[in-house]
């Protein structure tokens, strides 16, 4: 009879029967879930005054002495910052890349593990009303999104207010 390979699983000195393979146990959270978390963390730092709100923070030339010098204005020298400006700056960047525990970030690439590590938060007015425009976009779309899942469904009331609305609207204009 056939003898078959010696480094088959039932001979002596042969490999493993169905043996242990890697698995990829990896997964990603929710995106509501983020945008809820990141959300809930710039709520909780303004509630704690971690966070100092500037009106502009651009620089003509990236000079890392003006960015020194503006941190030690507003009492942030010596600790861990988020910078957080509305758009990406080069200058605002460059002017802080070599600052030890300074970190430069645009509204649009925040998340809560970003916002939840510096000890404090220096974020301009105009980043702050793009990260209010930023949520707000992000939750109509998760609405439209729900409903397209839905296929367009309306609840009952929805669809009876909808005919009231109509109903009204025909009966001023006749």
């Amino acid at each position: 009879a056939r003898a078959g390979s010696k480094r088959s699983g039932v001979r002596r000195g042969g490999g493993h029967i169905f043996a242990k393979r890697p698995r990829d146990f990896s997964w990603r959270m929710p995106r509501k879930a983020l945008q809820s978390a990141t959300r809930m963390a710039l709520a909780a730092r303004l509630a704690d005054e971690e966070v100092t709100l500037v009106e502009g923070l651009e620089f003509d030339s990236p000079k890392t002495s003006s960015m020194v010098a503006t941190l030690n204005s507003l009492g942030m020298a010596g600790k861990t910052v988020l910078i957080s400006s509305d758009a990406h700056d080069g200058n605002l960047w460059k002017s802080a890349r070599n600052i030890q525990g300074v970190t430069v970030s645009p509204v649009a690439e925040l998340n809560a593990l970003s916002i939840l590590q510096p000890r404090a938060i220096v974020m301009t007015t105009a980043a702050i009303d793009a990260f209010r425009e930023e949520t707000k976009r992000l939750r109509e779309t998760s609405r439209t999104r729900s409903a397209r899942k839905q296929g367009g469904r309306k609840s009952a009331k929805a669809s009876a207010r909808s005919r009231t609305a109509s109903q009204g609207q025909q009966e001023g204009e006749a």
